[in-house]
């Protein structure tokens, strides 16, 4: 039995473990439920075509396959998850046919990171408070599909070994370089969005949570600091005031 703080690993299994999961067997809930749709349409289709051809003609069954995957995926890429402000404060929306152009980059003064987003008319920059809203919210969505117990120990194992959230955020930044400079971004299945794999994606969504709180408490505890700053200022003001001077 060991007494302290619990191990990432650890820590990453009970807090985030529940949600993954559930995603994973959405996932596959969803898979089983489109496999028999596309079970049951082909049997009706072959029943129609059996009925007779001339009732139902040759084009129409392939025609309206065709139409429900125009509409499958233009509802898919035309989505939008979310929305975001732009630099004049106007609303720009993002769909999930921009994820191609999503990067992590870091930050001028080499101490943070970035969020590049796309949208109708063009990139979007975000930092702070607001790259942690919008990363996580894309991440959760990318990794819709959830993953295994061993696929987030193996996460959780990558934060780690690089030292914390924020080290690890800015090294998938590095790994997208590096991929894209040797193609490996285009020909290896395993990358995809993000130029990441899926385990290092999930790494990547558990990074942007924990940096989030990390910057919370910071500035928390500043603020906090700022209070104490000032009661102790207050507290002095208060004992001169409350010194009698006698005179001599």
């Amino acid at each position: 039995m060991r007494v302290g703080k619990p191990l990432l690993p650890e820590f990453a299994a009970w807090r985030y473990g529940a949600r993954i999961r559930s995603r994973r067997w959405r996932a596959a809930g969803l898979t089983a439920a489109g496999l028999a749709a596309t079970g049951v349409a082909m049997v009706g289709g072959t029943v129609l075509l059996a009925a007779g051809v001339a009732a139902v003609g040759l084009g129409i069954v392939p025609a309206a396959f065709s139409s429900l995957a125009w509409l499958d995926e233009k509802y898919t890429h035309d989505r939008v998850l979310t929305r975001v402000r732009d630099e004049d404060g106007h609303l720009r929306s993002l769909k999930l046919r921009h994820f191609a152009r999503l990067e992590i980059a870091m930050a001028e003064n080499q101490a943070g990171w970035k969020f590049r987003v796309a949208h109708e008319t063009g990139m979007l920059e975000l930092e702070g408070s607001e790259a942690t809203r919008v990363a996580g919210h894309i991440l959760a969505h990318i990794n819709r599909s959830g993953g295994t117990p061993a696929q987030l120990g193996d996460a959780a194992r990558r934060i780690t070994a690089l030292g914390d959230a924020e080290r690890y955020i800015r090294h998938t930044s590095e790994l997208r370089e590096t991929r894209r400079y040797s193609r490996s971004i285009f020909w290896n299945d395993d990358v995809g969005v993000l130029g990441l794999t899926q385990t290092e994606r999930l790494a990547l969504e558990i990074a942007v949570h924990e940096d989030a709180e990390r910057r919370m408490i910071r500035t928390e505890l500043t603020a906090l600091e700022s209070a104490w700053r000032d009661a102790e200022e207050i507290a002095a003001i208060s004992d001169t005031l409350m010194i009698v001077h006698r005179p001599e």
